[in-house]
């Protein structure tokens, strides 16, 4: 009997560290047009583990990212939501022109 077994939701095994990386690599091809973040997800990964427990989505890997970069605090669902709310249209522009 084979089976096949997917985790798409971290259940199985911990994600997180490639969520951030996708969220990096897409964080560097429309916030910084293509510039390298060089080290910086590998560099702050301590940081974005404590804020894992706020994404609820891959776009909130995506903000906690930006908002470690850009030195935005957050400590809430609601202070990530109302900066998202805040960027969401300004990053949108960025990635369409």
């Amino acid at each position: 009997m084979n089976f096949l077994a997917l985790d798409f939701d971290g259940v199985i095994c911990d994600s997180q560290d490639e969520c951030f990386h996708t969220a990096g690599v897409t964080f560097e091809s429309i916030y910084l047009k293509g510039l390298s973040l060089g080290n910086f997800v590998s560099d702050n990964i301590q940081k974005l583990r404590e804020l894992r427990h706020l994404a609820y989505s891959g776009e909130d890997f995506f903000f906690i990212l930006f908002a470690i970069f850009n030195s935005h605090k957050i400590k809430s669902y609601e202070d990530l939501s109302n900066l998202k709310i805040k960027n969401k249209w300004e990053l949108y522009f960025k990635s369409v022109v």
